[in-house]
């Protein structure tokens, strides 16, 4: 029960600013990412609120709002209940002399896997009268910096259920792959894929075991799982592959296993961030290790608007031109592997500059096209000059 002489306000002042500031997300310099000491909390209540409280109350504070979200509920309650259910998570961080706790939202009513599915359904229902808005509001159920990393999707996006897997089972499969990933646990499930053979274009199940899971993204409107790659396979570049990434809507009977993921916390963690910017810089859903920075020149302003559309989001994203100008030139961080395919689009109107090795492989690719036609224009040319 809250102390008699901490008002109920200043508490759901406090469940208030944990929601909106802090999650579960974890990062590799700071475990986890976004976390408030008792200090910050109290400064959040003075200028959010107008409450001015020690950071000794605080603590007191969440070791009440603990107890309240600890209670056990009663079924007659339990529909209004759902809403102001939470469970806090604490560390102590070692790396000062005076030991500082810090304090987060640990579980909240909606995964954020599931605000951005409903996110995506509502930016294609024809009868949302205005679905910017709907979308704003699902975000209030997600912290800050979850609202800022899902909201932000500039069109809509297709529904990510292509092989006609039920809507229904792809939440469900995002939810249990997610809560493993939180609980460090390895993963089980059957996955369907093409077996490789000639004209054969069914998918046959492989079932799959003990894989370790590092995050699920939506790319393209697909959810992707990128696991631990098993055995020694290696790319073209002759390097070990890490990541193998996974289509969810092709998943069956995923399911936790018992045993944990064998790495220790810190190492997980930076696997995770490697595996995030790993599938968030693919192009056309071909997602690689080598990423590399890209300096391209648009020769119009709707190759400007298409390159401002596909790429506006991505990591170091800016133009080095002005405002307006053509050609325009901007540079960003992708994946090369998909750039190159990509690029062979907008061979009119978009050049790319860097990196050298990106811009000789889309070259080759002109040169040696099934049409034969640099074979066909060499050969012209050599008829009409003189011998």
């Amino acid at each position: 029960m809250p102390s008699k002489a901490i008002p109920r306000e200043t508490l759901l002042c406090i469940d208030r600013i944990l929601r909106e500031y802090t999650d579960d997300e974890t990062d590799p310099k700071h475990n986890p990412a976004h976390a408030l000491g008792s200090g910050s909390i109290a400064a959040k209540l003075r200028d959010d609120f107008g409450i001015t409280i020690s950071a000794k109350t605080v603590s007191r504070c969440l070791e009440d709002l603990q107890a309240f979200y600890d209670r056990p509920t009663p079924s007659r309650h339990r529909g209004t209940a759902l809403l102001a259910e939470g469970e806090l998570g604490r560390t102590t961080s070692c790396d000062t002399p005076s030991a500082k706790r810090w304090y987060w939202m640990r579980s909240r009513l909606f995964e954020p896997s599931e605000v951005e599915y409903l996110a995506t359904l509502a930016k294609n229902a024809p009868r949302v009268r205005n679905p910017e808005k709907l979308c704003e509001k699902l975000g209030c159920l997600l912290s800050v910096n979850q609202r800022r990393r899902l909201a932000l999707a500039p069109r809509p996006e297709p529904l990510p259920n292509a092989i006609g897997a039920p809507i229904q089972t792809l939440l469900y499969n995002v939810n249990v792959l997610e809560k493993a990933i939180a609980k460090g646990r390895l993963v089980s499930f059957s996955y369907c894929k093409h077996d490789g053979s000639h004209g054969n274009s069914e998918l046959t199940p492989e079932r799959c075991v003990g894989y370790i899971p590092y995050c699920v993204e939506c790319v393209e409107g697909y959810y992707y799982l990128v696991a631990k790659a098993k055995g020694r396979r290696k790319s073209s570049d002759g390097k070990r592959i890490r990541f193998r990434t996974l289509r969810v809507d092709r998943m069956q009977e995923v399911a936790p296993e018992k045993r944990g993921v064998s790495l220790r916390p810190n190492d997980y963690r930076t696997l995770q961030q490697e595996a995030r910017a790993y599938i968030r810089a693919a192009v056309n859903r071909m997602p690689s290790e080598r990423i590399e920075t890209v300096r391209l020149k648009c020769y119009s302003g709707k190759s400007v608007a298409i390159v401002r559309e596909s790429f506006g989001e991505r990591e170091g994203f800016s133009q080095t031109t002005m405002e307006g100008s053509l050609p325009a030139e901007f540079t960003f961080r992708v994946s090369a592997d998909g750039f190159s395919y990509w690029a062979m689009k907008f061979l009119e109107d978009i050049e790319v500059i860097e990196p050298a090795s990106l811009r000789d492989r889309i070259i080759g690719m002109i040169e040696n096209n099934r049409y034969g036609l640099f074979e066909k224009r060499a050969s012209s040319k050599l008829k009409k000059e003189p011998a």
